[in-house]
């Protein structure tokens, strides 16, 4: 299975500890907890990688590396979800997060937006949209990361259940 090719890549090679932009986390990174594959250490990175990844702040990747490790979640897979939201799905992310906070602000959506790339119009245009902008974001964050911790732990158990299925069947 995938997740067990992954845990034997992830825990013979840790060349990546050494890399000097995570030396921040001192030897908390040697921590055995934040590399362990079971339900709740990828529950947890799920939730931890999903909320990041709708933050619209710098260094992500470093957030969610310092929650997992606060959360004791799996660390790769936190700072890997992180990544769903990259230069290129990052727009349609963040659009959809702005639309979600006009719902709650009772903003009626713009038939058109006259867009125009430079940073004058984006600082103006971030004046006018920030609170609804940041509202669907801590929105889309919070449930995202609820919902994905529930999945995981319902696809785990739905793994579990099968494979002991599978091995009573084989007995047979």
């Amino acid at each position: 299975m995938f997740i067990y090719k992954l845990k034997k890549i992830l825990l013979n090679d840790k060349r990546f500890l050494k890399d000097k932009k995570l030396k921040i986390f001192g030897n908390r990174l040697y921590d055995p907890c934040i590399w362990y594959f079971n339900k709740y250490t990828i529950s947890r990175a799920v939730s931890v990688g999903l909320f990041f990844a709708w933050m619209p702040v710098p260094l992500q990747m470093f957030l969610a590396a310092g929650f997992a490790i606060l959360f004791k979640a799996n660390f790769p897979i936190s700072v890997a979800l992180v990544w769903l939201t990259n230069p290129i799905t990052m727009p349609i992310f963040f659009l959809f997060a702005y639309k979600v906070g006009m719902v709650f602000f009772s903003i009626s959506v713009p038939n058109h937006l006259d867009f125009e790339l430079s940073f004058a119009w984006l600082f103006n245009k971030m004046c006018d949209i920030w609170q609804p902008f940041i509202l669907g974001c801590i929105i889309c964050a919070i449930v995202s990361s609820v919902l994905g911790n529930i999945l995981v732990r319902l696809l785990w158990r739905f793994l579990v259940i099968k494979s002991w299925y599978m091995r009573k069947k084989a007995k047979k």
